[in-house]
C-alpha cells in the first residue's frame, strides 16, 4: 500500500504539477540562454517547489506512511524542512539553470522529470526512512547523513 501511495503521489506531483509548472513558466517567460528570464525561472522554481513544494512533498509522503497522523507529519516537516530545502538548493537551481538555458523547451519537462525522480527518492528516504527514531527522540539528528 505504501508503494502504491508513493507512486501515485509521485506521478501526480512530478508527472503533472512540475511538468505543468515548467510549461507555464515557458509560456509566460519564453526563451532560453543565460539572462534575466532564466534567472527569474530558477528563482521562481526555488520558491514554489523548493520551499512550498518540498514542505507539501515531505508532509504527504510522511502522512501516507502507516501509523502517521496529521500532527506527527506536521512535526516531521518542522524538524526536517530546512535541511531538505538547503539540499534542494544544491540540486535544483543548477539543474534548472541548465534546463532553462540549454535544454530545448519541448524536452524541459522530461529533463526536470529525471532530476525530480532522483530528488523524490531522496525526499522519500527523508520522509519515511527514520520516522520511528525521529518520533521517539524528537530530533532530526538521525537524518544528518542523509542530507546532501
Amino acid at each position: 500500500m505504501r508503494t502504491m501511495n508513493a507512486g501515485l503521489f509521485g506521478a501526480l506531483y512530478s508527472g503533472v504539477l512540475i511538468s505543468q509548472w515548467i510549461l507555464l513558466m515557458d509560456r509566460y517567460l519564453p526563451g532560453s540562454g543565460l539572462g534575466w528570464r532564466t534567472g527569474t525561472k530558477v528563482a521562481a522554481n526555488a520558491f514554489v517547489f523548493g520551499l512550498v513544494g518540498n514542505s507539501c512533498n515531505v508532509f504527504c509522503r510522511n502522512f501516507l506512511a502507516p501509523g502517521s497522523t496529521f500532527a506527527s507529519s506536521r512535526r516531521h516537516v518542522e524538524q526536517v524542512m530546512w535541511r531538505v530545502f538547503w539540499a534542494d538548493m544544491k540540486v535544483f537551481p543548477p539543474a534548472d539553470a541548465v534546463c532553462f538555458a540549454f535544454v530545448p523547451p519541448h524536452l524541459r519537462p522530461a529533463f526536470t522529470g529525471v532530476v525530480s525522480l532522483c530528488w523524490n527518492t531522496y525526499v522519500s528516504i527523508v520522509a519515511n526512512h527514520y520516522p520511528q527514531q525521529i518520533r521517539r527522540n524528537g530530533s532530526s539528528n538521525v537524518l544528518n547523513h542523509l542530507v546532501l
